[in-house]
């Protein structure tokens, strides 16, 4: 074999190997390709030596016509470059064709930077019973504990059962109803020293929902073996509430006559639950802003909850830039700048009011003082007296000039009548009498 064979031969390796490492740079894999609206999509993601981590941004969703479409993803690492995936499918989309897709992950791939995107095909098909049960996933520590299940049926009434490791033990030895639109809870207990991860399977209808359960590693034995006295609680680095907001803050431009209103939308991204979670603003928001409620007695995990707004409300505000955050408070505190600008109402009256807008939160305007201004530059109403003295002064000679000539063709029809007439003389009339 000559050299230049061996060259091309070590050449097609070098690429083949280049090629197959790229195409594993992603690896997606699903737990159901098919569900209906209301279910939950899980999946578990590997990196392939990926220069940034994963995370949500990069996760999209399209129809069939390559729309983005909405989605409130939870991403989960389980290990280093070793992701978990789950979200619920939206009642309102319909059925057809998608696909999840991983978009703008670096990667390092024979020391050249490269950007790649992976994606999954979905289905969505609607079929009863359709249930949501969240979290995707449950991660548990060992020894002994407890977690929560939240269960909801999004269509019909049904009923779930349990079917769960060794390890685990609860009360629901039989199948449990499951009422339309009622979310229920269900607490498991667990009893293992040993990591030995597995799956619980939750059957609805015929559907299975498999849960994965993951072990977390055990905290560092220096720290388990310090005094509760000498610990020193740290600051805690993890990702605990989503805002679905677009970008990272909150900017509403208002003039003084609108009001704004609606709901701020957020994700409890822990694997527990949230008890007695405070909701207050800081900087000047509150001159602008009212929030309700302000205390929530519990959210549970992995879920989605939200709070109400209104801005403006009163309409009375005074123009200018309010700032500051909404702040999330429970055992940590997550915050959400916030820009508010209230401005002048335009002197100006436009001839035509567009339709609103609506967007994540409604707008309320003063329509009827606009209605009446908008009115009031297209009739003349204060000119009405002149134009009727004007026009009583032009008909004048209008009436004369008809009732002339309505005298004079009354003339005429009797003069004519007249001259049809004939005349008979004196004789002519007593020959007529003697017939």
């Amino acid at each position: 074999m000559n050299k230049k064979n061996i060259f091309w031969i070590i050449l097609i390796l070098i690429n083949t190997t280049t090629v197959s490492s790229q195409l594993d740079l992603i690896d997606i894999q699903p737990y159901d390709a098919v569900l209906s609206q209301g279910e939950v999509y899980q999946a578990e993601i590997t990196l392939n030596n990926p220069v940034t981590e994963l995370k949500k941004q990069n996760i999209k969703f399209y129809n069939s016509e390559n729309i983005s479409k909405s989605i409130s993803p939870f991403l989960t690492e389980l290990e280093n470059n070793h992701y978990f995936l789950y979200f619920e499918i939206p009642i309102s989309y319909d059925d057809g064709d998608y696909t999840l897709r991983i978009e703008d992950q670096s990667f390092l791939v024979n020391n050249v930077l490269q950007v790649h995107e992976e994606e999954d095909p979905i289905i969505i098909k609607n079929s009863q019973p359709s249930v949501k049960i969240t979290p995707g996933l449950m991660q548990l520590e060992n020894g002994v504990g407890s977690f929560d299940i939240y269960a909801e049926s999004k269509d019909i009434q049904t009923t779930i059962y349990f079917t769960v490791p060794s390890y685990i033990s609860h009360p629901y030895v039989t199948e449990q109803t499951l009422k339309p639109n009622v979310q229920r809870k269900f607490t498991f207990n667990y009893n293992t020293n040993q990591k030995s991860s597995g799956e619980m399977v939750l059957t609805y209808g015929s559907k299975p929902f498999n849960l994965p359960l993951f072990f977390n590693d055990a905290q560092e034995q220096s720290q388990i073996d310090q005094p509760e006295e000498n610990i020193t609680e740290q600051p805690s680095t993890e990702e605990n509430i989503d805002f679905l907001v677009d970008g990272a803050s909150l900017n509403k431009i208002l003039k003084k006559s609108e009001s704004l209103e609606g709901n701020l939308k957020m994700n409890n991204l822990l694997n527990r639950s949230l008890s007695n979670v405070k909701i207050s603003t800081d900087g000047n928001i509150d001159d602008v802003l009212v929030i309700n409620p302000l205390t929530i007695d519990q959210v549970a995990p992995k879920i989605e909850f939200s709070i109400f707004l209104s801005i403006n409300k009163n309409k009375d505000t005074l123009p200018g830039i309010y700032t500051g955050s909404i702040i999330v408070s429970e055992s940590f505190t997550a915050k959400l700048p916030v820009t508010i600008t209230i401005t002048e109402d335009s002197k100006e009256t436009p001839l035509v009011i567009e339709d609103q807008v609506n967007l994540d939160i409604s707008t309320e305007t003063d329509q009827d003082e606009n209605t009446s201004e908008v009115t009031e530059d297209l009739v003349p109403w204060d000119l009405s007296g002149g134009y009727e003295e004007e026009t009583n002064q032009a008909a004048k000679p209008l009436v004369t000039l008809i009732t002339i000539l309505l005298v004079v063709a009354i003339l005429i029809f009797l003069l004519s009548q007249k001259k049809t007439t004939k005349k008979r003389s004196f004789s002519k009339l007593v020959e007529e009498s003697k017939r």
